[in-house]
């Protein structure tokens, strides 16, 4: 609205709310980085312009005390102008100095007319007329071609720094009383970015039909020609509101869109769409993502680019101002020709263009992060520490702590449930793999006693061949025997005659028969059968009862025809085993035993027979070597107050190394060579042990060789025996097959 349509009293009272003050005072004292800003309203400023805005210096005035004037060219709703304000006061916040500032508002956009931006000098000067003013700082073109206009009027002797100034401008430079920063825009940089971060090689680029938008549009396809790789410009010129879906919707998604111009409400004559709502328009109605070279659509619905930010900008400024108000002439100052721009990106803008803030270039600003709890609430806690009771902290520490309570027992109860299906998946699998491992350990178990029962298969075979081989021998000549007297017999019965039962013959062919039947007599040795056919069938007799005893010794020691536990006369076992091994036991080997007064317990005999014979063979396999002075199986037993039997046996064989006998009894150990031996003999007689309730170990100390000791607890109610042996006897065996009929306490090899 031009000013000469505005009412006098509607003019001031607008002019006061748009034209705030905002002072600050920045020294070394603790508290003065505290920043106040209080709104003036109404007409109350014109009467006391300083009343309630200044933050006093506790000590009063002092010769550092500095007053600077900030005119901003805009509204401080624009962010560019809270950027630039932000960025003054954060600047100042190191000085040595005591530094007040007063923030002014020109608001050209709204009020761009000269009457009005010269009642806002007259009312500036007025409102400071009192106050020893330092400095002046300007922000952008508009405020800063006023204040040059009428500076000899209003402000002649201030120096003036100024920022946000498009371009450099020959008129700006080697003035005595002025220096500031100048903006360069990176519309090509930015054009390029958006190109690789959308990985497009087209960019569509909102223009309108002034100077300076096509200007722009030459400046950015030149500066294109210096890139290789560099995308295809789309011109959409003199886009219309309503026309936006129409004209800019036909091309892909993904294609960014740019702003160098701006866009017309209702037609191509119509006013300029504001900054803010033109970015806000396009992505309201199109999925495209949005770039910008300025600050002022930052935060408006752009995903960003390398803006000007005014905060950075203003911090260069502050920077002349420091040197000039330390004393530097302002004439030596230089001005800053090329503000540094910055790469500053929306993070929710880029979320929904799916851009991936990794692709972004270094040293980027992200905006719109979603903060963390704790830095979202920081310091909205400590306040409150400080300022409230103890009472209300104790409130809010219990109240968090009962959410944080809730939310904890919802996730006990999820984990409670997850825990209970892993449990149950767990079970299953465990389940599964100890049916395994148990087959598995079936067909181990089952193994070993094949390999056992091959060992015995030999033995047992030689045992019986003896026998057998004698009973052959004896039988065939038993044959000879039965067919020498067969045919005696029927050498009698051809010389009678029997006639009615009489024999009737002469006396010559009498005497014929008796002399050819002694001849044949003669011929058999009949006297010589006489005596050895008994003694054939003794013989006989003798073989068939030790090929009896072996297949007795067999079954006693499998015990195939009992299942579970019962009574068992551990030296029975003993001896049966011995029995099955006599093969394996050589000539050389002696065997020793000196038994006890042992009671019967209760264990499954066949599977405590295993023990032994594992044992009794490793025993053996230990003295397999021919150089050994002595090779010799030590049994002994005895009982203990523990109500334990104990089975010793020991070989004369080589000393087990110490580190060996930690993994003696370990699955599939074996130092044997590869094929002799399946390395689980032992292992399953330690098993065995246990499910036994008793034990089984290992001693092999001293070098006169190695002892295994066998543990089994005495079961209730059962006598003590001795069928086999007198206690403590003690005899040497040398084993082998010198008879068919050994000795009670001697085992037949």
């Amino acid at each position: 609205m031009p000013w000469e349509q505005l009412e006098t009293p509607d003019v001031i009272c607008d002019l006061m709310n748009t034209a705030h003050l905002y002072r600050f005072k920045w020294g070394k004292p603790l508290f003065r980085s505290m920043l106040c800003a209080v709104p003036l309203m109404g007409i109350s400023w014109l009467l006391n312009p300083h009343s309630g805005t200044a933050i006093a210096n506790e000590n009063g005035a002092s010769s550092r005390e500095k007053h600077i004037l900030v005119i901003h060219s805009y509204n401080l709703e624009i962010s560019w102008t809270q950027s630039e304000k932000d960025g003054i006061d954060q600047g100042f916040q190191d000085s040595d100095q005591d530094i007040t500032i007063y923030h002014e508002f020109l608001d050209a956009k709204r009020y761009p007319s000269l009457h009005y931006q010269k009642t806002f000098l007259d009312y500036v000067k007025d409102k400071y007329q009192d106050t020893p003013l330092s400095m002046m700082m300007v922000s952008d073109d508009p405020g800063l071609d006023i204040v040059l206009e009428k500076r000899e009027a209003y402000f002649p002797s201030l120096p003036i720094v100024f920022m946000g100034i498009y371009n450099v401008q020959g008129r700006l430079l080697n003035q005595p009383f002025l220096t500031g920063v100048f903006e360069k825009h990176s519309t090509v940089e930015t054009v390029v970015e958006a190109a690789r971060q959308t990985e497009s090689d087209r960019v569509i680029v909102i223009s309108d039909s002034s100077a300076s938008s096509q200007g722009n549009l030459r400046s950015i396809e030149s500066g294109l020609l210096e890139y290789e790789e560099a995308p295809t410009i789309i011109e959409v010129k003199d886009v219309v509101d309503s026309e936006v879906e129409a004209r800019l919707g036909k091309y892909e998604d993904n294609l960014p869109i740019f702003f160098i111009g701006q866009l017309r409400e209702g037609n191509a004559a119509g006013p300029l769409v504001p900054f803010g709502k033109e970015a806000q328009l396009l992505r309201s109605q199109l999925p495209n993502p949005l770039y910008t070279k300025t600050m002022m659509l930052i935060d408006q619905g752009t995903v960003g680019g390398k803006v000007i930010d005014g905060n950075y900008h203003a911090q260069q400024a502050v920077e002349l101002a420091k040197a000039i108000l330390n004393g530097t002439p302002i004439s030596e100052v230089e001005p800053v020709l090329e503000a540094k721009n910055q790469w500053i990106f929306d993070a929710q803008e880029l979320k929904r263009a799916d851009i991936d803030t990794e692709l972004l270039p270094e040293e980027s600003i992200l905006i719109n992060v979603k903060p963390s709890f704790y830095s979202q609430y920081r310091t909205l806690v400590w306040v409150v520490s400080i300022l409230f009771a103890s009472g209300i902290v104790t409130i809010t520490v219990m109240t968090y702590a009962i959410r944080h309570q809730h939310k904890a027992e919802r996730k006990l109860k999820e984990h409670e449930k997850q825990l209970e299906q892993r449990v149950n998946e767990r079970t299953i699998e465990l389940s599964t793999t100890l049916g395994r491992l148990q087959q598995t350990q079936t067909q181990l178990i089952q193994t070993e006693k094949m390999s056992s029962l091959g060992q015995l298969v030999g033995g047992v075979a030689h045992e019986l061949n003896n026998p057998l081989t004698f009973l052959s021998g004896n039988i065939g000549c038993l044959k000879d025997y039965v067919q020498d007297l067969l045919n005696t017999i029927q050498l009698c019965l051809s010389q009678f005659s029997l006639v009615g039962g009489d024999p009737i013959e002469s006396n010559a062919a009498k005497t014929t028969s008796a002399e050819s039947i002694r001849q044949h007599i003669e011929d058999i040795d009949l006297e010589y059968i006489q005596e050895d056919i008994p003694k054939v069938l003794k013989s006989i007799f003798d073989g068939a009862n030790r090929v009896q005893k072996i297949v007795s010794d067999l079954q006693s020691f499998s015990r195939s025809d009992e299942q579970g536990c019962k009574p068992t006369d551990i030296h029975a076992s003993i001896e049966s085993t011995l029995n099955m091994l006599g093969s394996q036991l050589s000539q050389e080997i002696e065997v020793h035993k000196d038994y006890g007064q042992l009671p019967k317990i209760v264990c499954n005999p066949g599977e405590i027979n295993q023990v032994l014979l594992s044992i009794l063979v490793n025993a053996i396999d230990a003295m397999s070597d021919k150089s050994l002075p002595l090779k010799a199986i030590f049994i002994r037993t005895w009982v203990t107050q523990s109500n334990y039997i104990h089975v010793g046996i020991k070989n004369t064989g080589p000393k087990i190394p110490a580190g060996i006998q930690t993994k003696i009894f370990d699955p599939f150990f074996t130092t044997k060579p590869i094929g002799s031996g399946t390395g689980l003999g032992l292992a399953i007689s330690y098993q065995t042990m246990k499910k036994h309730k008793g034990n089984i170990q290992i001693n092999s100390e001293d070098a006169s060789g190695t002892e295994f000791i066998i543990d089994l607890p005495i079961g209730k109610n059962l006598p003590i025996t001795n069928d086999l042996v007198t206690a403590n006897s003690l005899e040497t065996l040398r084993l082998g097959m010198s008879g068919l009929e050994p000795s009670n306490n001697q085992t037949a090899a």
